[in-house]
């Protein structure tokens, strides 16, 4: 299946980034992202440093899984660059490539794999005043993964039916989920303090967010039984016998990304393939004991310095990703939901397939499926997570986070997949620099890397997985972030009667 082999390989190598593609674990810890922290936890919008964080871009991609291992003589960010160095080249410039770069994890647990793209566009962060603040923002999120795939799905997937002494000849109770989509996100969130008690401070924020589906397709396959069977046209070839399947698939057409116009009707209304509504709640505790430190009276009213972090330690609380998008768009909508016995995978069905529109087409004619089948509508669900962190002050501007990402969505759910994370990152933080170290066990606890992220004045960059980016040991995967922004910080009292305590 040369289409899907090459599908294949965009979806473990490139970003269309998370496994931590939206976590940012080397920034959203510091008291000066702004706009960026809200994605961990919408109270950060309140109390921050801040009068006004204007977010003008931010850019973040990953890869991760447990299927392959890159293997190549350059890196994964130099292939994505195209910054290969002469040397991998052909006589004509393009990279030399072989099967081999990719090797294949051994290993009998699901074969799983994700690649995401984060591109948060403009965005503010305003502050009302010591109690209120709210933000503005905008979002495009693109992921694909295949989950709870066995070995031999993960090779057919990878090789196509050519190469079967790659594969067993036959195999029952097989299962996967493939799901790639893109959708955009506009989101408001209002943050307040509710508690301010001497040592306590607690803060809350609530995030309510437009989906707008750009792009959607699935894949899911149960109770898949198969065998290979000799193919009467072509001795020295072989299909696959579906003896049976359970499945459940439905793509988006091309049309609806060429056509999508952000205006009102597409944003708001129905003339997108889908649309919907997310949501994402945040809780934050600080724990203060020198909280005298900060306390200063002006025109009679007593208050805390606002350009000061006042914790002595912070916990913070969210649920991420609440709802979902639902495609209902007749113009733009395929899906199905199947049960077959004895079909015949053709293989050379699916050598054109280049968009998710003429995969429908060829699983279709694969599975006999007919129009009065199709579905009017799939709804693609939000990669909801818990995310709780702890993050600690060694000593003035030096601290320690740590932070934990649990899915709350099933592997084989529809729509975009989150892997678990667990991360503990020392940064030394200033208003004008910053540097982060975190450490990290990804894919779902399984390995541990580490990564390196630096801000200077309004620009950051980063990643959370060096081995990737640098091509250290036989990476599993990738993640890079940059971003700029437009500070205005709070001021400290300059009234003459403004003194501290």
């Amino acid at each position: 299946m040369p289409g899907l082999k090459k599908g294949w390989l965009l979806l473990a190598l490139a970003a269309a980034g998370p496994a931590r593609g939206q976590y940012l674990l080397g920034v959203t810890g510091s008291n000066y992202a702004g706009t960026n922290a809200l994605s961990h936890n919408p109270a950060q919008v309140v109390d921050s440093r801040h009068k006004l964080f204007v977010n003008l871009l931010t850019f973040d991609e990953a890869a991760a899984g447990n299927t392959l291992a890159w293997k190549a003589p350059y890196s994964l960010f130099a292939l994505q660059t195209n910054t290969v160095s002469a040397r991998h080249r052909a006589p004509s410039g393009l990279i030399l490539w072989r099967d081999e770069y990719l090797g294949e994890k051994t290993s009998t647990k699901p074969r799983r794999a994700l690649v995401t793209a984060d591109l948060r566009g403009p965005s503010a962060l305003y502050t009302f005043n010591d109690r209120f603040a709210a933000a503005l923002s905008s979002r495009l999120r693109v992921a694909g993964s295949v989950t709870q795939a066995s070995a031999d799905v993960a090779r057919i997937l990878r090789y196509g039916t050519a190469e079967t002494e790659r594969v067993e000849s036959q195999a029952a109770g097989q299962r996967f989920a493939f799901n790639l989509d893109g959708y955009l996100e506009l989101g408001a969130t209002f943050g307040a303090v509710v508690l301010n008690s001497d040592v306590d401070f607690v803060k809350a924020g609530i995030t309510v967010k437009r989906l707008v589906g750009v792009y959607s397709g699935h894949v899911r396959a149960d109770n898949l039984r198969y065998r290979y069977v000799p193919d009467p046209t072509a001795p020295t070839r072989e299909n696959i016998l579906i003896e049976n399947v359970d499945g459940q698939y439905g793509f988006t057409r091309e049309a609806a990304f060429q056509d999508f116009r952000p205006t009102p009707q597409t944003l708001f209304g129905r003339a997108a393939a889908g649309g919907g509504w997310g949501f994402d709640l945040g809780l934050v505790y600080e724990f203060r004991p020198d909280v005298a430190r900060y306390t200063f009276r002006e025109k009679g009213e007593t208050r805390l310095d606002p350009t000061r972090n006042k914790y002595q330690f912070r916990v913070s609380l969210a649920l991420l990703d609440l709802g979902g998008v639902r495609y209902r768009n007749p113009a733009y909508v395929n899906a199905y939901e199947v049960s077959r016995t004895n079909r015949l995978l053709d293989d050379r069905l699916f050598g054109p397939v280049g968009d998710g529109e003429q995969l429908t087409n060829a699983i279709n004619q694969t599975l006999g499926v007919s129009d009065a089948e199709r579905l009017a509508e799939f709804r693609s669900a939000l990669p909801t997570t818990f995310q709780a962190s702890f993050d600690y002050k060694i000593q003035e501007y030096v601290y320690l986070n740590g932070t934990w990402v649990q899915r709350l969505r099933a592997p084989r759910s529809i729509g975009p997949v989150a892997f678990n994370v667990l991360s503990l990152t020392p940064r030394y933080e200033r208003k004008w620099f910053e540097a982060a170290v975190p450490l990290v066990l990804v894919d779902d606890y399984r390995a541990l890397t580490f990564g390196l992220a630096l801000r200077l004045g309004p620009v950051f960059l980063g990643s959370d997985h060096l081995p990737g980016l640098l091509n250290i040991g036989t990476p599993r995967g990738l993640n890079a972030y940059v971003g700029a922004h437009l500070p205005l910080f709070r001021q400290r009292p300059t009234l003459p009667d403004a003194c501290y305590y």
